[in-house]
């Protein structure tokens, strides 16, 4: 196989790839769009469950990043309180 043919493989790989995640995409916003809000609300939860349980290590990165936006939100939080003058104690 010539140095051209590997690349016409190659494109028409990619080509293929592109091809499958447009077509992906499209039937995931007509799910999304064919769905009512506590559908979603459900799938997601359900969804996230899963991938917890099978994934550990999203687990501990995402309870890692809860603990680090709580305790962001905390600070912040006492920080307004401190310019608008109320005492947060």
């Amino acid at each position: 196989m010539t140095n051209d043919e590997r690349i016409q493989d190659t494109l028409e790989h990619c080509r293929k790839i592109a091809e499958k995640n447009r077509l992906i995409e499209g039937l995931v916003e007509w799910e999304l769009d064919s769905m009512g809000m506590d559908e979603l609300t459900s799938f997601y939860f359900n969804a996230k469950i899963e991938q917890y349980k099978n994934n550990p290590k999203d687990l501990e990165d995402m309870l890692e990043y809860r603990k680090q936006y709580e305790d962001t939100e905390i600070v912040l939080r006492q920080d307004y309180l401190k310019n608008v003058g109320v005492s947060n104690e």
